[in-house]
């Protein structure tokens, strides 16, 4: 019998396989696999996220802490990767209290899960996962996807096991009982209803709700295939299940294997494209240089020229990166002709797809000054500005050889996901609009796409209805004004009833406060 398995770059004798060649988890790890069936319940009570977003955010700061805490007693020795990645995702599940956006937290949430699969993986398997290396984003994936279900069912055996075993079954034994118990005590109480006596008493010591009993059973339910998944992940890691799938030595022979594409090819496959784009840029200079004059082009308004050809120079730009990518993967580098060759396509490739970039931003920032600020309208600039900030990590590359360019491209989109979620954009939106109209530069305020942004656009509307009813009290008799002026006051009357029903306690967030605040002042 093998008394001793391979932990964290350790031996130890803490988990033995027993004589049918299963693994024998210890207290503390039986221990692990009830924390995670809570912690998958705990999960199924805060989901979906955007209707309990601070629910959400006390969920991922205890899942880490807890897990850290229980790491730590183990003697786990922390990495430092690993450790950014938590901070990471802490510091971007802020956004879930400090913004009313939906959209924005499921993705600060399931960034928050999947930081977590990381942490827990190249924390307790031994070996490069958790260092920053050429294949750090492999490592990811086999985090998320690979490694949990090589031990998706070994949470059964964790339960009720060595020391734990006794406490386990009596445990199941209760729960097996009550089960039981249930089908001859609903017939009893049924037999017994005639009686109204009875069923008075029944009635006042069992007053619940059906609906939330059966939440908390589906909740219980879903706990285990999340608990399955959780604990899975760190028993293949523990036991270095999956260190033959993708290392990085075979990564690094499967990247040189993909290698099959000569110069010759690459050229004839890309030129053709760069010289499409040298022709554009001529004969559409002018018109795409008004995006930094702001000068229209003659017959067109602000909002035919911000629209035409955006979305079709994001694709371009997108497009670009797979071929950039493509040529990265699939070109052959086996001389330093080859390699310069690559730094020649990289850049220009690069230096064009930057150009179609901040032609695309200076429109779309010419639209915002004329027609104020939407989500879409924010969403569509963030996302050019990373593709922006990606193709500037590929010039970078060229000269700096050390830089890993996909580590670096996906910590600045982390980065620049914390810049759009912490700050609540909805919020800003909101101030931006309103701001613009009340200081002239804008004639009319959208007040619906400021309705559509929740808690975060109250404060700003109050603020607008407040200038409107002094406009109308100045004698401003326009129809413009006092459209916008009925529709919020009519807007008021509908949510003030919601925001004088105090929310459940893990659906408060910094933007309903505020806007509860600000409602109290609407007359």
């Amino acid at each position: 019998m093998n008394n001793e398995v391979y932990d964290n770059g350790a031996y130890n004798n803490v988990a033995v396989n027993t004589a049918r060649g299963g693994r024998r988890y210890t207290v503390s790890e039986s221990l692990a696999a009830w924390m995670f069936l809570i912690a998958g319940y705990a999960f199924c009570r805060v989901f979906p996220v955007f209707q309990k977003p601070l629910g959400g955010f006390l969920f991922t700061l205890t899942l880490f802490s807890v897990s850290a805490v229980w790491l730590r007693l183990r003697k786990v020795r922390f990495k430092k990767i690993p450790v950014i990645v938590v901070i990471s995702a802490v510091i971007i599940s802020l956004s879930l209290v400090l913004t009313s956006n939906g959209f924005l937290y499921f993705f600060a949430f399931s960034y928050a899960l999947a930081a977590y699969s990381y942490f827990m993986y190249s924390m307790c398997c031994s070996g490069s996962a958790g260092d920053f290396n050429d294949y750090i984003t492999v490592d990811f994936f086999k985090a998320l996807f690979i490694v949990p279900f090589f031990s998706f069912v070994e949470i059964f055996r964790a339960l009720f096991t060595g020391k734990a075993r006794g406490s386990g079954k009596t445990i199941l034994g209760l729960i097996i009982g009550i089960c039981i118990a249930l089908v001859p005590t609903v017939t009893v109480i049924a037999l017994l209803s005639y009686d109204s006596g009875f069923v008075r008493m029944i009635l006042d010591i069992f007053s619940f709700d059906i609906t939330d009993i059966i939440s908390h059973i589906v909740s219980i339910i879903f706990a285990v295939p999340f608990a399955m998944y959780f604990f899975g992940l760190y028993a293949s890691s523990s036991q270095n299940k999956c260190d033959n799938i993708l290392p990085e030595k075979k990564c690094a022979e499967y990247s040189g294997r993909l290698k099959i594409a000569p110069v010759s090819t690459v050229l004839a496959a890309v030129v053709p494209l760069l010289i499409v784009y040298v022709i554009f840029f001529i004969s559409q200079w002018k018109y795409y240089i008004s995006g930094f004059t702001g000068e229209l082009p003659g017959g067109l308004s602000y909002a035919d020229y911000a629209r035409d050809g955006f979305f079709q120079l994001c694709t371009v730009a997108f497009i670009n990166l797979i071929v950039m990518i493509s040529i990265i993967i699939f070109m052959k580098r086996s001389s330093r002709v080859h390699a310069a060759v690559l730094k020649i396509l990289s850049v220009t490739y690069s230096v064009f797809t930057l150009i179609l970039i901040s032609t695309a931003i200076a429109k779309m920032v010419m639209y915002i000054n004329c027609y104020g600020l939407t989500q879409k309208r924010v969403y569509a600039s963030w996302f050019m500005a990373v593709l922006a900030v990606i193709f500037i990590i590929m010039i970078v590359k060229q000269f700096v050889r050390c830089l890993n360019a996909a580590a670096a491209s996906v910590m600045a989109a982390v980065i620049m996901f914390a810049a759009l979620a912490l700050p609540d954009v909805d919020s800003l939106i909101a101030k931006y609009n309103v701001d613009r109209y009340i200081d002239g530069k804008m004639s009319y305020v959208d007040v619906y796409s400021i309705f559509d942004l929740g808690d975060s656009g109250v404060p700003e509307l109050v603020r607008l209805s407040e200038n409107l009813k002094g406009k109308i009290e100045n004698g401003d008799t326009s129809e413009i004004t006092a459209d916008m002026y009925e529709s919020l006051e009519m807007y008021f009357r509908e949510i003030r009833y919601d925001y004088r029903n105090e929310r459940g306690i893990f659906s408060v967030t910094v933007p309903y406060v505020q806007a509860k605040n600000a409602l109290e002042s609407v007359s």
